[in-house]
């Protein structure tokens, strides 16, 4: 892509395909998977009304930095002239303001689907504060004002966030200065529509024989006894809700007995501790009855969830897992985007 194409402020996602990917359909994705690259809003500040912080309605991004996008129902957004209904804007900096002795940061671009995810973490992260506003100009402000901090010098992405899967910092990632990249099916779950509806099929716990209940104490013992078997319960939830997943899938690969100390309790708290971005999962996970929660293997799905968050990653993989196609789910795409809200979020408060 051209050296002065703008980047998503949330995700750094491009607001269009590189142009080194192939047309739709990618790898088995859909044209519908694709399209929420292409819609963008932007957060600003409107001069004319003092300063206060807006966010527009629905646009498209347009050459360099330019974008084009409707005022939306935001009263604090800039009116177009009476001859359009389009604000034609420079997005991260406005450059015909350039040597006129003053830094004038332009409105930042963020995909429509990014706010809507940043909407999601707002309420789960400041749920008392706004009343069910999330997007009320007081936060937009806080919101905007961390984009500024981070932006550091950057023209076309902030420079001070870090991207994961999509580089960052200062550097340009090579995913999009690779021309002749054909590894397509490792890139696509970053570009999946990260409000695509996730379904998640609950696996079931497999009945044990009948002369084979539990793990024994001398089978634990006769592979190493791990210190973790001598604290209380309760302690030893405690340690294990200090490390990540990373870390957490780490450990259980070496200790797999330590799931005999963990009761389904535990897993159901530590899916909702980590995959906080999979909103429809909590709400299914909230109106199971005592059996049907009873019948479902939370390790399990755990662990395949966990899979499909990080399908890049060669910690998460396992073998066996023949029956998920990693990647096909927009769980990975949803939940980088998470974080790098998170990484926004932090630096507001």
């Amino acid at each position: 892509m051209a050296g002065l194409d703008i980047y998503c402020a949330v995700c750094c996602g491009p607001f269009k395909l590189p142009h080194n990917f192939p047309g739709p359909p990618i790898a088995g994705a859909d044209s519908d998977s694709l399209q929420w690259l292409y819609s963008l809003c932007v957060l600003g500040r409107n001069l004319d009304l003092g300063g206060v912080a807006y966010l527009s309605g629905p646009g498209t991004a347009g050459l360099y930095n330019n974008v084009r996008v409707t005022p939306g129902s935001d009263p604090n957004a800039p009116r177009p002239s009476r001859r359009s209904e389009w604000l034609e804007l420079s997005a991260y900096y406005d450059w015909d303001s350039m040597g006129s002795g003053e830094e004038y940061v332009a409105p930042f671009p963020v995909h429509c689907a990014c706010w809507e995810v940043m909407k999601r973490a707002l309420r789960a992260r400041w749920r008392r504060k706004l009343n069910g506003v999330a997007d009320g100009p007081v936060y937009l402000e806080k919101v905007r004002t961390a984009m500024q901090r981070l932006l550091k010098g950057g023209a076309c992405r902030l420079a001070g966030m870090d991207y994961f899967e999509f580089g960052g910092g200062s550097r340009r990632d090579p995913l999009w200065e690779d021309d002749g990249r054909d590894d397509f099916e490792a890139i696509l779950p970053w570009f999946l529509d990260p409000l695509t509806r996730i379904g998640v099929v609950f696996p079931q716990k497999v009945p044990s024989p009948s002369n084979r209940v539990h793990t024994t104490q001398a089978e634990i013992n006769s592979t190493g006894r791990s210190p973790f078997f001598d604290l209380p319960s309760e302690l030893l939830y405690q340690t294990l809700d200090e490390l990540t997943s990373q870390d957490f899938m780490a450990l259980m690969t070496a200790c797999p007995a330590l799931h005999q100390k963990l009761d389904d309790r535990y897993w159901k708290r530590r899916i909702s501790a980590d995959m906080p971005y999979l909103w429809e999962l909590e709400e299914r996970m909230q109106s199971l009855t005592v059996g049907e929660s009873d019948a479902i293997d939370w390790l399990e799905l755990w662990q395949r969830l966990l899979e499909e968050a990080y399908p890049a990653s060669e910690g998460f993989s396992r073998a066996g897992m023949k029956d998920i196609h990693l990647g096909r789910t927009s769980i990975a795409s949803r939940r980088r985007i998470w974080e790098c809200v998170g990484q926004l979020l932090e630096r507001c408060e």
